[in-house]
């Protein structure tokens, strides 16, 4: 809020986001008796929300050779498409993975919302440089998900993703994921370091989209933080490489006396010219595709990077975010770049020339089997 003209106003606003809902109850009555002062009221309560089942298809991304730095994916599953409900998907450089805290480790079981699983990173200013736009009218995207489901953002859970954009150790920026006095949303807060203090520069609504588009930031695990590169004085004269971290509280962990729920380590990333970037169809939000059964994204790479690519399904089911026998929940999908082996054998259309002397072993010469090649992409 703002104080203007002697009355509070809201910096920033935008529409809300509702969870439809309905409730009665059910009565239950013995049927052998006609008293109904001894029956049963059942209360029940549904907040019923279409989602989707959707996947990126394959094991694997895979490229042609070493050389190739463009390759395509395809979408499967079950979509959402009805009402205004449109599934949506974030995709990302994978940053970091961290395993689940057993719960027994938390200060409540509430706290696993804030327990990191995966987080990444994107840019669209290669896209944009690629049809000819300004790469400086770009965003950065962080995609994060957790081991457990938020029914809000409250002030109660902390989210920040700390940047270091001049890489001299020293923190530079730092985005906050909470609300804001008078408006019921969360909101990306960028916050910009100023010698010792810090200040808020800017404001942006979490997912990108307000409440009047559905990208599900209740009762979900996932969620992306975009901003303008300009906002982190980022241009592509200047910028190379930044550095960031993610880090998670909750207000019972803090009131315990803990630093933080979790918190990765330094991650590198290009916005610029990330390891790897993708295309696809907009879902009318920045930075989200739609997904949709029989989509593509077409995914491109720096020549001979092997990273692995996050894919955040924002309206997909929870799923088992257990962590047992490898459960991750069904929303956070993370899979690794691969090049498929080439042979070494001549193709049918070159000829060989038949050796002379042939220096192949008789019947009688052991031959020693060749070692397996061990070096398969992870």
């Amino acid at each position: 809020m703002a104080y203007v003209n002697g009355q509070y106003q809201p910096i920033i606003s935008g529409k809300r986001q509702y969870i439809a809902s309905v409730s009665g109850r059910i009565l239950l009555k013995d049927a052998n008796q006609d008293d109904w002062e001894e029956l049963i009221r059942l209360p029940v309560h549904a907040a019923p929300k279409p989602i989707s089942t959707m996947k990126v298809q394959g094991s694997e991304i895979q490229f042609e050779n070493g050389k190739a730095t463009e390759t395509t994916v395809k979408l499967a599953g079950q979509d959402v498409n009805q009402g205004g409900y449109r599934s949506m998907m974030g995709a990302f450089e994978l940053g970091a993975a961290s395993p689940r805290i057993p719960t027994e480790n938390l200060d409540l079981p509430s706290s696993q919302s804030m327990d990191l699983q995966y987080v990444g990173a994107a840019s669209d200013a290669p896209a944009l440089k690629a049809a000819g736009q300004n790469p400086n009218d770009g965003k950065i995207y962080f995609g994060i998900s957790t081991w457990g489901i938020w029914d809000s953002m409250h002030p109660g859970r902390q989210l920040q993703v700390t940047l270091d954009t001049n890489r001299d150790g020293k923190p530079d920026y730092n985005l906050e994921v909470g609300p804001e006095k008078g408006l019921d949303y969360p909101l990306v807060k960028v916050w910009k370091a100023n010698g010792d203090t810090w200040e808020i520069t800017n404001r942006y609504p979490l997912n990108g989209a307000w409440g009047d588009t559905d990208t599900n930031i209740m009762d979900t695990n996932v969620m992306v933080l975009g901003v303008p590169l300009k906002d982190l004085g980022l241009t592509a004269d200047t910028a190379s490489s930044i550095d960031y971290a993610v880090s998670t509280n909750t207000w019972s962990n803090a009131k315990a006396g803990g630093d933080y729920v979790d918190a990765t380590e330094k991650i590198s990333f290009n916005p610029f010219a990330p390891k790897v970037w993708f295309e696809g169809e907009s879902a009318g939000v920045p930075g989200l595709f739609a997904d949709r059964n029989g989509g593509e994204v077409k995914v491109h790479r720096v020549e001979g990077e092997k990273p692995s690519a996050l894919f955040l399904h924002l309206h997909n089911g929870t799923g088992d975010l257990s962590g047992q026998n490898g459960a991750a929940g069904e929303r956070a999908q993370v899979v690794p770049l691969s090049e498929q082996q080439q042979s070494s054998l001549p193709s049918p259309s070159e000829p060989t020339e038949s050796p002379k002397d042939s220096s192949l072993p008789g019947p009688s010469e052991p031959t020693e089997s060749p070692k397996a090649d061990t070096s398969l992409p992870k």
